[in-house]
């Protein structure tokens, strides 16, 4: 029957991710979502990696460039407090790529390790491709005045960005696993830097006096179109 609507104009599916099971459910935003993982298919992807006690919260952009501009001092800075992290990277090739860590995100001295085996190196290349901590050694979290980097091998880190976050190298580790770089070159020019964290959703209280969660944001921008 006719709806009486454009059949060439469709607009895009209205998605509740609490609908979603766990395991595939959409990150949701507290506020400014990514620029950086814009699609359905990544998002939900990255947060079927994360440790379950994190699929729960709401993600937001602690830190990015078009808002404090390449500078690792503010980058510190907006991560204190925060221990569960997501650093996104995009190259000026276009691949994307980053680290979940476990442990907050600080400057500590050069040859100085820490992190926990949660965490992971990943790449969509295009697709996601993930890194896990092998066990091999506790190489996973290397953060100085000078550069930040994951994971440990023979010619370098997993990925290392220097200190002006333009810059990066890529490198097979025993850390992760990886047995060459993440990305397609070694060596790499930076595009776009995002660190994400994770709160938990504000609670209201409801009719009954019972604590709820409120109505989370908007996950996209409002791309349908208008009729």
């Amino acid at each position: 029957s006719s709806t009486g609507i454009d059949d060439d104009i469709q607009l895009e599916p209205k998605i509740n991710p609490y609908l979603v099971p766990s395991k595939r459910r959409l990150p949701i935003f507290a506020s400014k979502p990514s620029t950086i993982l814009e699609s359905i298919g990544e998002l939900t992807d990255l947060n079927m990696e994360l440790p379950d006690r994190l699929h729960d919260k709401h993600w937001v952009v602690l830190y990015e460039f078009e808002r404090y501009g390449a500078s690792l001092r503010f980058l510190y800075e907006k991560c204190r407090g925060h221990t569960d992290t997501l650093l996104l990277c995009r190259t000026r090739d276009g691949e994307v790529f980053g680290g979940f860590l476990t442990e907050e995100l600080t400057p500590t001295r050069p040859r100085e390790f820490y992190g926990t085996g949660e965490s992971f190196v990943f790449s969509f290349l295009p697709d996601l491709k993930v890194h896990a901590w092998t066990g091999a050694n506790d190489f996973i979290i290397s953060s100085s005045s000078s550069h930040i980097g994951m994971g440990s091998g023979p010619g370098g880190f997993a990925f290392c960005l220097d200190d002006d976050l333009d810059r990066g190298t890529s490198a097979a580790t025993e850390t992760f696993g990886n047995t060459g770089a993440i990305v397609k070159r070694p060596e790499f020019r930076i595009s776009d830097l995002e660190l994400i964290g994770f709160q938990t959703p504000a609670r209201s209280r409801s009719f009954d006096g019972m604590d709820t969660r409120e109505e989370p944001p908007s996950l996209f921008r409002d791309n349908s179109k208008k009729l």
